[in-house]
């Protein structure tokens, strides 16, 4: 039991006192290109122009 508490505060001792620093930030991408965020335009009947119509989603 003892070497078992003394190896669990040891390993949070050892995460602790780690001092990594990046050498660049983190980045985070700004717009990401999906094959799950597609969007469709149904095209109507006729010549498939829909003037004045709003896109359904």
């Amino acid at each position: 039991m003892f070497a078992f508490v003394f190896s669990f505060l040891f390993l949070i001792w050892h995460g602790a006192a780690t001092t990594f620093t990046p050498a660049r930030p983190p980045a985070v991408p700004l717009a990401v290109r999906s094959p799950y965020m597609n969007t469709w335009l149904e095209v109507g009947s006729g010549d498939g122009n829909l003037p004045g119509a709003w896109p359904t989603y």
